[in-house]
């Protein structure tokens, strides 16, 4: 049966999650990055942790639309409750093609990567690192990513942690708000850089991010997030292809019960209260082979590496522990 968990885990290591003090680090922080020539254009990663070796475990991140690896997973890597991890692996974090920060335009010459090209580009950067397995942690798109990937090349995934992830289609509504945002930032990106990012965008995003906002949400992290998104840290033109391919999505295709069109590692589907995409992941769980799956909901919250990186930090190090490695908690 497959194990769901909301608030309290029955035996499992889940405790009652209750919202903390948050500990959010400045978004805007650029590292030194490394380009990856793949077949479909060049990919900007860097990484932290253990130094890579071929005995290193290795966990491969991939952002959600409107961050990128760094603003995506900085602040939870940075959380003392992380840092056992750190210890034992190197992490490598992928940025979608052109989403880094203060990065160039991409070039109408070169073809945007749809997402199945996306996940094809992760098999280039463990080629160029020479790594044989690895661990996917992802966001919304970047999740959707990864699991593309472990569908296609499975002897690659160990497991997969995945938060807010959706496997179908994009909704009508989703295309309606979407190809509006891909407009405003089309237009903005042809009027050059000299103005903001669209309110209706900023808006957008953060409902994607962070759920409703009401006056008892974590108004700190609103205002970074909403500075983030206005202030163009991510070209304009590029975000508008990334959520363009996003968009055009295809549905994953998994079934439950088949062993081809199905995950062939433990996958972990995160969500939080606050999320919009609760019914994405309870709809994708129920597509999961229950004996490789658990589904668990973290309370008082909308971005759960930010706002509960204590309690992500935990679930992850007991993923990382079922699936065979060693790890002291603090």
């Amino acid at each position: 049966m497959s194990k769901s968990k909301e608030g309290v885990s029955g035996g499992g290591g889940f405790e009652d999650i209750e919202l903390g003090d948050p500990s959010f680090h400045r978004l805007s922080f650029i590292p030194n990055l490394i380009p990856i020539k793949t077949m479909y254009g060049v990919v900007k990663v860097f990484k932290e942790g253990a130094d890579l070796s071929p005995k290193r475990p290795v966990i491969i991140t991939y952002h959600d639309i409107g961050l990128n690896g760094s603003s995506n997973f900085r602040s939870f890597f940075n959380h003392h409750d992380v840092q056992p991890i750190l210890i034992k692996f190197s992490v490598i974090h992928i940025n979608a093609p052109g989403q880094e920060d203060k990065g160039a335009r991409y070039s109408d010459d070169l073809h945007y990567p749809t997402m199945d090209q996306m996940a094809d580009q992760i098999g280039a950067i463990c080629k160029h690192f020479e790594i044989n397995h690895f661990i996917g942690l992802g966001t919304g798109a970047g999740a959707n990513i990864l699991s593309r990937f472990a569908l296609r090349y499975p002897d690659f995934v160990d497991g997969l942690f995945l938060i807010d992830c959706t496997s179908t289609v994009a909704s009508w509504s989703e295309w309606g708000y979407q190809n509006l945002n891909i407009h405003y930032l089309k237009n903005l990106d042809a009027s050059g850089l000299g103005s903001l990012i669209p309110v209706a965008v900023s808006d957008y995003l953060l409902w994607h991010h962070f759920g409703t906002i009401d006056e008892n949400r974590n108004q700190d992290l609103i205002f970074q997030l909403r500075s983030y998104f206005s202030e163009k840290n991510i070209h304009p033109h590029n975000l508008a292809l990334f959520i363009s391919s996003f968009l055009a999505r295809t549905d994953l295709g998994l079934v439950r019960g088949s062993d081809k069109q199905s995950f062939q590692c433990p996958v972990l589907l995160l969500t939080s209260f606050h999320s919009p995409h609760i019914e994405d992941t309870v709809y994708m769980n129920s597509r999961l082979n229950p004996q490789q799956s658990q589904w668990m909901k973290l309370s008082d919250c909308g971005m759960p590496l930010e706002e509960q990186p204590g309690k992500v930090a935990e679930a992850l190090r007991l993923f990382i522990q079922g699936l065979g490695y060693s790890l002291k908690a603090n």
